[in-house]
């Protein structure tokens, strides 16, 4: 395939190969089984590539995109840079023959946009959160802003995302700002129904640093005594699982915290819930977010990346600063405590959800973006 075979147009839908090197099933990964079946709803050749073994850990969003219909191909990549996993991608991408290469995570953008600027394929990538997330892996962020300097075209998630690749060299012309959706059934409006026994507040993501899941623990310790019964779930596992379990039985709030591990069905825990809460210290555009505001959950938040511009303060959420225990344990007593409170943020969080983060208007987001690249003069 030559850069000119790109040139003339086609007649056909155009392919659009999605390649990402998964960790399991979190962000970038739901969003990429919200987004492929509705482009292919509206004839537009959507594939994914999954740059590990079928079958195996990491591989887990080909098989779940698999069973959506969608058409999944496989790099077998064993670590890093496995020169036989490199050959496996150019073979992949020269059958797949691509329109256009979009890639997803700082792994599939190293690996793989070299290879669709030496081919000449229109090369572009979802930037899913800031580079400062990626911690203890700053010699790949820097490869990575070499090749985004290079594409196409950007999507980026949040405009704090936006702003900062700017601040990398990006070209702001080059970047638009497309959110994240969900589908499935947290776009179906489950409500919140509350616990007999106490209050439920809800966490969901990876057990990493960032997501501050410890300062958390410090404000139940604190609220336990006006609100008896009190309970926390944390949906996700990680690194830090053992760690975060120890913490609470230091805090002598063991019995009242359950670590769940990776939950399949977020919508059904966030419809036993009182509060979600997302205390991290960084975040793109969570998922989980988008899946409480869908639920109509009532929401307490940092007010860190692209959460103040999804759900706006004292409209769709209680927004306070990352790892402020007194301001997270004031908003979680506010929202525990005044029904009327969180029925109002619950709602308003479900109309904006309702309104600019379903599957379906990310889907129209994104074939807006991809017309600008195979069509640039339309």
């Amino acid at each position: 395939m030559s850069p000119a075979s790109h040139a003339s147009p086609r007649t056909e839908a155009p392919r659009i190969l999605h390649i990402v090197a998964s960790g399991g099933l979190y962000g970038i990964e739901r969003m990429l089984l919200a987004l492929l079946p509705e482009l292919r709803a509206r004839a537009w050749d959507a594939e994914l590539a999954c740059l590990g073994v079928r079958g195996r850990p990491g591989a887990e969003v080909g098989a779940a995109a698999a069973a959506l219909g969608v058409p999944v191909r496989y790099a077998r990549f064993a670590r890093g840079a496995d020169p036989r996993g490199m050959l496996d991608l150019v073979r992949l991408v020269v059958g797949a023959r691509p329109d256009v290469l979009h890639l997803h995570g700082y792994k599939a953008t190293i690996l793989a946009a070299p290879l669709g600027l030496v081919r000449g394929i229109p090369t572009v990538g979802t930037l899913h959160a800031e580079a400062k997330q990626a911690v203890g892996v700053g010699a790949y962020v820097t490869l990575e802003g070499y090749a985004l300097r290079r594409m196409r075209r950007l999507a980026a998630v949040s405009d704090a995302i936006r702003d900062e690749l700017v601040s990398r060299g990006v070209p702001p012309d080059r970047i638009e700002v497309v959110p994240n959706g969900i589908t499935g059934p947290a776009a179906n409006g489950v409500r919140p129904a509350g616990s007999r026994d106490g209050p439920t507040v809800v966490a969901v993501g990876r057990l990493i640093p960032e997501k501050n899941v410890e300062v958390l623990l410090e404000a139940v310790r604190r609220l336990r005594g006006e609100f008896p019964g009190i309970r926390l779930l944390v949906a996700g596992d990680g690194p830090l699982r053992d760690l975060l379990a120890g913490r609470a039985r230091d805090l002598g709030i063991a019995e009242a915290v359950t670590f769940l591990g990776y939950v399949d069905d977020v919508p059904a825990l966030l419809a036993a819930a009182d509060c979600f809460v997302l205390p991290s210290r960084t975040e793109g555009m969570p998922i989980s977010l988008l899946e409480a505001m869908a639920c109509g959950a009532a929401i307490v938040a940092s007010r860190v990346g692209g959460i103040p511009g999804i759900a706006r303060a004292d409209r769709e959420a209680l927004l306070v600063p990352p790892g402020d225990l007194e301001d997270l344990t004031g908003a979680l007593r506010r929202v525990l405590g005044d029904r009327e409170l969180a029925a109002r943020l619950g709602a308003g969080a479900r109309e904006r959800f309702l309104c600019e983060y379903t599957a379906a208007r990310m889907a129209e987001r994104y074939v807006a973006f991809y017309r600008g690249v195979v069509d640039p003069n339309r």
